[in-house]
């Protein structure tokens, strides 16, 4: 996106983008002469920074026009085509409006998928430093108790412990749990006993029914539930003071961690994804649209070529949700079919 500032667009550019927005398609000539020059505003001088001369020829969304130029229509045009809002036709006479959507999700598509490689290499450096945990504490036994990292194994012991923590827990309870519930945690015996319930879904889970109708029970009983993008690991954190994590040697097991600075690094993480994260919406709200991160993982995907199920299995869909929403994606471009859909979609990507 470069040093592009959206409130840098100017009226002028606004009224452009209206006018084509109204036509299926609009000719350059006609749009110049439809708006016409005009003076330019006080909005406009003051919508824009003058940034340092640019070289002939490398005109592009960084580059912003100088003030006096905002009022000029084709100064304007080139600076919708280069946001992805005005798509001009194959001999640049006749231009046509993108969705504002559209926009944003190519736009700020590559950042999110940035920003969840990064959460990913985290998440891989976080388990790496999670092994080396056991030998640190063998070459330094006086650095730490000996209860301070516990191995639980076996379905019926993991379920008994976490109903233990949890029925020792008196404050908060913070809870990850992408996927199936935690074993052995009666959620909706924590609020009632007045301990503060905070926990984290995946966005697919919204699409869950039984997730959907346990979200709602436990809102109803004053529990604080979010949705966050894929990423955020499996956890349970009682009281801030001991932390439940799977094991990667299989499905029943559960590491304890009792160690403050560990289980502090873990909270931290947590309210990260917090703050990040979306409300999980009421169950007796209508029928939930995709969400912009899912929307801009479905897209690029479709430009990859994948196939519905593919891309349904790889975000955590069910197939009949994800061809809705690929359906809506398709209707929205105006593509006669998947093929080109994906032609659209990356001709309108901004180049790297």
């Amino acid at each position: 996106m470069g040093d592009f500032r959206w409130e840098q667009l100017g009226e002028t550019a606004v009224r452009a983008y209206a006018y084509a927005a109204a036509r299926t398609d609009v000719d350059r000539a006609e749009l110049s002469e439809a708006l016409g020059p005009r003076d330019v505003t006080a909005a406009d001088r003051t919508d824009i920074e003058r940034p340092e001369p640019a070289a002939a020829g490398h005109a592009g969304v960084e580059q912003a026009a100088p003030a006096e130029a905002l009022g000029d229509v084709g100064a304007a045009v080139e600076r919708l085509v280069a946001a992805g809002l005005l798509r001009p036709s194959g001999d640049g006479r006749r231009l046509a409006a993108v969705s504002p959507e559209i926009a944003r999700t190519l736009l700020l598509g590559p950042v999110e998928q940035a920003i969840a490689e990064l959460r990913a290499q985290a998440d891989e450096a976080r388990l790496a430093l999670d092994d080396l945990i056991p030998a640190y504490r063998a070459g330094l036994p006086g650095r730490a108790p000996e209860h301070a990292i516990e191995l639980v194994q076996g379905a019926d012991e993991v379920s008994r412990t976490v109903a233990d923590l949890a029925a020792r827990c008196t404050e908060e309870v913070l809870v990850c749990e992408p996927g199936e519930p935690w074993p052995g945690l009666v959620a909706d015996e924590l609020p009632r006993r007045g301990v503060r319930l905070r926990m984290l879904y995946r966005h697919a889970d919204r699409y869950r029914p039984p997730t959907a109708a346990r979200a709602g029970d436990l809102t109803a009983l004053g529990a604080e539930i979010r949705s966050s993008a894929p990423g955020a690991a499996r956890l349970l954190i009682f009281d801030r003071t001991v932390a439940v994590a799977p094991v990667r040697s299989g499905p029943d097991g559960v590491v304890l961690l009792r160690e403050p600075n560990l289980i502090g690094c873990l909270a931290e993480q947590f309210e990260r994804f917090w703050i990040a994260a979306l409300p999980f919406p009421d169950r007796a709200a209508p029928a939930l649209s995709v969400t912009d991160d899912i929307r801009a993982q479905i897209i690029r995907l479709l430009v990859e070529g994948e196939e519905d199920k593919v891309i349904a299995r790889r975000i955590g869909l069910s197939l009949r949700t994800c061809q809705r929403h690929v359906a809506e994606i398709m209707a929205q471009l105006g593509a006669r079919n998947r093929l080109h859909a994906g032609y659209l979609l990356a001709r309108q990507a901004p180049s790297t």
